[in-house]
């Protein structure tokens, strides 16, 4: 159901990576947080995107982010080959979702047509993290493991149409207005 840190904001780390457990009413009154533990090994232009995205939410946490973008990544892969078109429209901006709407009609007219299935998520990292008049963006690229077979419009697996597993490594960017009471990330780029 989308990328929701504020539900992942109940544990933090200090500087010696103990959890420290907040209760509801430290969440609730903004408690500034030093420096996070999981920020230490970030480059200095992530750790400056962090801090910009902090001024607005200090609630953000990075590690809480990129586990909401691996399940995000996997639902919306799930979502258009089952052409869940109301898992696509949570999950990505109105350009984005309507790009996809796009390509499943195109597919549903032919036929047959190339369906993917996430295998793993190898690797997910955050690439770039910004902020620009209060919107925060942030690209994390993803290497996954896929595999790809040809159905037809009935939905049966075309015979030995199943390829050998691929990896494939994608870059997709998520975004949030700052100044919304909305947590949920969306993907604007894939």
């Amino acid at each position: 159901s989308g990328i929701d840190p504020a539900a992942m904001r109940d544990a933090t780390f200090d500087q010696s990576s103990k959890v420290i457990e907040l209760t509801p009413q430290q969440l609730e009154r903004n408690t500034p947080i030093v420096v996070e533990e999981e920020d230490t090994e970030l480059s200095e232009a992530l750790k400056a995107g962090v801090k910009a995205i902090r001024e607005e939410d200090n609630g953000f946490r990075l590690k809480a982010f990129m586990e909401g973008s691996k399940v995000a990544f996997e639902m919306v892969l799930d979502g258009f080959s089952k052409n869940d078109q109301e898992t696509l429209n949570m999950l990505l901006s109105k350009e984005l979702f309507e790009s996809f709407q796009r390509e499943m009609k195109l597919r549903s007219g032919q036929d047959e047509f190339a369906e993917t299935t996430l295998i793993s998520i190898l690797e997910a990292e955050p690439q770039t993290i910004s902020v620009e008049n209060k919107k925060a963006s942030i690209t994390v690229r993803f290497v996954s493991e896929q595999i790809q077979v040809n159905r037809t419009r009935k939905g049966e697996t075309v015979k030995d149409s199943t390829s050998a597993i691929e990896q494939v490594e994608d870059a997709w960017v998520f975004t949030r207005d700052l100044r919304s009471p909305n947590p949920n990330w969306i993907v604007t780029e894939t």
